[in-house]
């Protein structure tokens, strides 16, 4: 089958019994009727409706006529958008397992490919003299004794899971003076709900930490006060993405603040979402506010070119970025696959819309380019 005839454009989402589920319905559906304008047919299948003895997926197809979603058996696509999220070790191994097949056919292209984990991006990022003054201080966690030099350094400690996401997992260790605590630790679980602990010894700590922690790899890094005056932890989500020329765009920038007592201001966790330049203009007065969007803008660029030029073609990036109070930018985190139900919210829906077609712009590039060589280059591709 020559899979670069159609002009279909496959949406590997995660695992749904009767449609497309959860909140990526609506961004699905966005993404079918951006297709319909671009002529490309838009298919949302996932990894266990994949047949590659007869080329196809099993999968759903949007009918803007009523509104609803149609499931069918469709040819494999011609390009391929990765956007599924494993619940469990099972549902991971088989996505693996048919991502690895999928890449391995000739005749289908990926709109972009994945980021390694959070400590090689770390690295990737350090390596660039423009990007490393804005990296918080990070180690990797191999052993829970690396707590306390860190500690008696620091003061405080923020862990993440390497492979995690929306802020599941996070820790904030500090020290309690004027309390009968030596250590408290306040972040969120596995499951995303709030955890708070106190703890009289540093042993005390440093065993419930190795206990949470269980087998998982994590990453030790420097605590930032990332926080309004009145102690709002709020961050900074930019949203670059590639165009329908193949160039990477800035769609939008917006600022997620956490619950009060909150470690971290992922909306998965009660964040709130609010335009980030009103915001930046409240908290940054007179020409401070200016500067750091366009400092911010600067750098999510940056920030797209040195990743890509390592990993190869990519297709979107969701950016973290964090301000401190004297005005210093910190990255936080890259996301390859990132969410944007933030924007939903800000600015009349104008990005949350841009952010649906841009997939479907840059889509419809690929299909009208010749097959590139394996990895992108730096400006697009």
């Amino acid at each position: 089958m020559d899979h670069t005839v159609n002009r279909c454009l496959g949406v590997l989402a995660s695992p749904g019994k009767t449609a497309p589920a959860g909140g990526s319905e609506s961004f699905f559906r966005r993404l079918s009727q951006n297709g319909a304008a671009e002529g490309i047919e838009v298919i949302v299948f996932s990894p266990d409706g994949i047949s590659f003895e007869y080329e196809t997926v099993d999968g759903f197809l949007y009918s803007p006529s009523d509104s609803a979603w149609r499931e069918g058996t469709f040819p494999l696509p011609a390009v391929l958008y990765d956007r599924c999220f494993c619940s469990n070790s099972a549902e991971q191994r088989l996505y693996r397992r048919q991502l690895n097949r999928l890449h391995r056919l000739p005749g289908i292209r990926f709109l972009g490919g994945g980021l390694r984990g959070k400590w090689d991006v770390q690295r990737l990022l350090a390596a660039d003299p423009a990007l490393a003054p804005h990296l918080p201080l990070t180690r990797r966690l191999t052993d829970p004794h690396q707590l306390e030099p860190w500690l008696e350094l620091h003061g405080a400690a923020f862990l993440k899971p390497e492979a995690g996401m929306h802020g599941k997992g996070t820790l904030h260790i500090y020290c309690s003076p004027g309390t009968d605590f030596s250590w408290s630790v306040r972040g969120r679980d596995r499951a995303n709900r709030p955890v708070r602990q106190d703890f009289g010894t540093t042993l005390e700590m440093r065993r419930w930490v190795r206990d949470f922690i269980g087998k998982r790899r994590y990453l030790l890094q420097q605590y930032l006060p990332l926080t309004t005056p009145d102690g709002t932890a709020y961050d900074i989500r930019s949203l670059m993405q590639k165009d329908g020329r193949g160039l990477w765009k800035l769609t939008g920038m917006v600022v997620r603040s956490g619950r009060p007592g909150s470690v971290t201001s992922n909306l998965h966790g009660g964040g709130i979402p609010c335009e980030a330049e009103a915001f930046l203009r409240e908290h940054f007065p007179g020409g401070a506010s200016g500067r750091l969007m366009k400092t911010l803008s600067v750098l999510s660029h940056r920030i797209a070119l040195i990743l890509e030029s390592s990993h190869g073609r990519l297709a979107e990036l969701g950016i973290d970025f964090g301000v401190c109070r004297d005005g210093r930018i910190h990255i936080l985190e890259v996301n390859s696959k990132p969410g944007r139900a933030a924007f939903q919210s800000i600015d009349g829906g104008k990005t949350a819309r841009s952010a649906a077609s841009n997939p479907v712009r840059y889509a419809a590039y690929l299909l009208r380019t010749q097959r590139e060589p394996a990895g992108a280059t730096s400006l697009g591709g």
